[in-house]
């Protein structure tokens, strides 16, 4: 049932369909990332998450700061084929890699190259070819610099100047085209139970009268924020898709060009509404 009286994603069923999507696609039952009793700051990914695919990832890292202890979420995903929905028209599929939250003790701050030894571990020793990474906030602009040091391009998207990352969200969910990975962790390093955080923030979340999504006041939307953001980026940006229609064609593996012998998508007719001008569109990205 509904956490709140007027939820933003109004059918919880629907996120569950997700994670089934997920676990059908993968064949497995554990998500790549898992509760780490040995650290409960930095859990831990899976021996067996790792790829040799050429399919192109991106990215999001949400950082919110608070007296509480600082929060953080992160989100990986790509797009391996488009999908053909009832009127004919060929929208991204978005399969979720990874979900991951940090959460500080009261009063401390998360570290932050901490977080980028995640990104290096996935890059280049697991073999995710993250082409972009995303952020919310200017005060990452450290976190950015250190990340182009290291030949990984990023970009700044925010989840409060625009409604579209999160419209995208609900769209991907309704239409049933994103794969989410199951995922418990800790709400607190204080607390001894792992819950589903990105159930209960999906459901929590609400529309607020400016036009913005917004939790309770004893809630949170990090690990929220980062799947909008992902799913924003991959469906906004036909440079990260994989332009592969499910049962109708087949095309290259690097979410580029098809193979020579591969069918021309030609059937895509929706578009994007903040498709910048470097794929055919002319509306400048928020």
């Amino acid at each position: 049932p509904p956490a709140v009286s007027s939820p933003f994603v109004h059918d919880s069923k629907k996120i569950m369909i997700a994670r089934r999507k997920w676990v059908e696609r993968t064949g497995r039952e554990d998500g790549p990332v898992a509760f780490n009793p040995n650290n409960r700051t930095l859990d831990k990914m899976a021996d067996w998450f790792r790829t040799d695919e050429n399919l192109k990832r991106v990215m999001h890292i949400d950082i919110a700061y608070s007296g509480d202890g600082d929060a953080l979420g992160m989100c990986m995903g790509h797009v391996p084929e488009l999908i053909r929905n009832e009127e004919g028209e060929l929208k991204p599929f978005v399969m979720i890699d990874m979900l991951y939250r940090i959460k500080a003790p009261p009063g401390k701050e998360i570290i932050l190259a901490d977080i980028r030894q995640i990104v290096y571990e996935l890059r280049f020793n697991r073999g995710f070819k993250i082409k972009l990474i995303t952020m919310d906030g200017f005060e990452s602009t450290e976190m950015r610099q250190q990340l182009n040091k290291k030949k990984i391009p990023t970009d700044y998207v925010s989840m409060d100047r625009t409604m579209l990352p999160y419209q995208d969200l609900y769209d991907a969910i309704m239409e049933e085209r994103i794969a989410i990975p199951p995922y418990m962790t800790l709400v607190t390093v204080n607390e001894n139970e792992t819950i589903d955080i990105l159930f209960k923030e999906l459901t929590e979340l609400q529309e607020t009268d400016n036009n913005k999504i917004d939790h309770p006041p004893d809630g949170s939307k990090d690990l929220a924020d980062s799947l909008a953001g992902v799913t924003y980026k991959l469906m906004s940006h036909k440079g990260y898709q994989r332009r592969h229609v499910l049962g109708e064609d087949r095309s290259s593996s690097d979410g580029g060009d098809p193979t020579p012998d591969a069918p021309t998508v030609r059937a895509a007719v929706w578009q994007h509404p903040a498709v910048n001008n470097e794929f055919g569109g002319s509306a400048p990205v928020p």
